[in-house]
């Protein structure tokens, strides 16, 4: 069953391919982070977001669907991602609650 988040992803990356209609590829990467629990214990965000942000330097995508993202694991993202913008809603509506599904994308290769 699509959530009206997934579907608001899906149409931001099938827009942003549409866009650049005219390259000749577009490597796209699905990430699903886990949710920042301190129940993780040393599985948990503050001992994986280098390990997260390496990983998707090193495939270096032009398009990223991030699950499970929070707020501030978002803030932690664009602040090592600094190539990448991105586009997102929260899935509870209120600002900076609740888990999001963001979609990142490399601002050189997708905005003109």
């Amino acid at each position: 069953m699509c959530t009206f988040n997934m579907r608001f992803s899906i149409l931001i990356v099938l827009l942003l391919v549409i866009s650049i209609s005219d390259a000749q590829s577009l490597k796209v990467m699905t990430y699903n982070i886990r949710y920042d629990n301190p129940g993780d214990g040393v599985n948990a965000w503050p001992n994986r977001i280098e390990k997260v942000s390496a990983l998707i330097r090193k495939y270096n995508p032009d398009v990223i669907g991030v699950q499970e993202a929070l707020h501030h694991q978002l803030l932690d993202l664009v602040r090592l991602l600094p190539d990448y913008s991105y586009l997102g809603l929260a899935v509870m509506m209120e600002r900076k609650k609740g888990n999001s599904v963001p979609s990142f994308f490399a601002t050189v290769v997708l905005v003109y």
